[in-house]
């Protein structure tokens, strides 16, 4: 068995989302985006 690479599950779960209704690939976006911003100025605000 081939050992995949750690991003590949990512891929898999993103495509996975892209093939579900669009209003629920958005949400999912939404959160990632949401996420990713409030994990973002937690950093900022540390340098700080």
């Amino acid at each position: 068995m081939v050992r995949r690479a750690p991003h590949y599950r990512l891929f898999e779960r993103f495509r996975s989302v892209s093939e579900a209704s669009v209003e629920e690939a958005d949400a999912h976006v939404r959160r990632a985006r949401i996420f990713f911003l409030q994990r973002y100025d937690r950093t900022a605000e540390q340098a700080r």
